[in-house]
């Protein structure tokens, strides 16, 4: 069973030509090659148990055919990268700072990697038998297991942003400053304590909603297209009607799958934007506290201040005064 998980996770490697040795060890994969650079490393602290941290960069938009044939439970955590692909029928984009949470039957998908940008991600994947184990534990009294979640279907998928305890968890994950001798013993546990946050609020605190909504490859484009507009209209955005309009969807549509594709509602995305966009520019120096507000469309500085302050926890005059501040 720990074997056919081992093939399916392979299969990623095998078409993103990432270089191993073995099928189902730890191990460093190297990628560097006219397609793209960097690396894929697989961590195996246990037979039934793989993590695999990517790092690289495609040159070109990068498709994988897969199939998986034993069922299976992945966690995946992208950082950086952009993506879209469908299992089953089912559409499946990849954005940054979103968890995904997959529960894999039998069946096969594809997905495209968005060339020219960092592929960064954490992912772990189990077999049904330890989901089922570490769920039993979780929420005891719930009769709650992978067929159950499963049902009919052959594929489902959970979503959320990534909040902050598990952004932390992914960077100790990543960061590991213990020796080789204790480190499956530290993985192990980052990994337990992802997958248990991840259960609990993926499956046990996510009220139907938005994860629940679905859409047509078609629909995806036109959320795509709406991200791209408030983007190229950040200091001066578009109503949320007009940019149903501009998008060719409905405002519920929009709304609905804008909110599943990134996590958050379309002006809540909007202010991150504007405050990101705005902390590039005062670290460059090139621009007073003012000048990067008006930029990014804010028209009232204190209120720029506040809420730049209540992103980051610091003030922008501080950021602009000491570009050694560390988010």
């Amino acid at each position: 069973m720990t074997e056919s998980v081992h093939d399916n996770v392979n299969q990623f490697f095998d078409q993103m030509d990432f270089f191993y040795r073995s099928l189902n060890r730890t191990e460093n994969m190297e990628r560097s090659d006219s397609a793209g650079e960097g690396f894929a490393l697989r961590i195996v602290p246990r037979p039934e148990l793989i993590i695999v941290l990517t790092n690289c960069t495609l040159h070109k938009n990068t498709q994988i055919n897969f199939r998986f044939d034993i069922p299976m439970v992945e966690l995946s955590i992208c950082l950086e990268g952009e993506g879209a692909g469908q299992v089953n029928g089912l559409e499946v984009p990849l954005c940054p700072n979103m968890v995904n949470l997959g529960l894999m039957g039998q069946g096969s998908g594809e997905f495209c990697f968005v060339g020219g940008r960092s592929l960064v991600t954490a992912s772990i994947y189990i077999p049904v038998s330890s989901f089922n184990y570490y769920l039993e534990n979780i929420d005891q009294g719930r009769t709650v297991d992978f067929q159950r979640l499963l049902g009919a279907k052959s594929f489902r998928q959970y979503r959320q942003a990534i909040n902050p305890a598990m952004l932390q968890l992914v960077r100790q994950l990543v960061h590991m400053p213990y020796s080789q001798a204790i480190r499956n013993i530290h993985l192990e546990c980052k990994v337990l304590e992802m997958l248990s946050l991840s259960f609990q609020q993926l499956l046990f605190e996510n009220e139907p909603g938005p994860s629940a909504f679905s859409m047509t490859r078609s629909e995806l484009e036109k959320i795509r297209r709406a991200r791209e507009i408030l983007l190229e209209r950040m200091e001066c955005p578009p109503s949320l009607l007009e940019l149903s309009r501009l998008a060719g969807l409905n405002d519920f549509k929009l709304k609905a799958g804008f909110k599943k594709v990134y996590g958050t509602t379309v002006f809540g995305y909007l202010r991150e934007q504007r405050l990101e966009k705005a902390k590039q520019l005062l670290l460059s120096g090139r621009f007073r506290v003012g000048e990067a507000a008006a930029y990014v469309g804010y028209t009232n500085a204190s209120y720029f201040a506040d809420a730049f302050r209540k992103h980051y926890g610091v003030n922008p005059g501080e950021l602009l005064r000491s570009s050694s501040t560390v988010f």
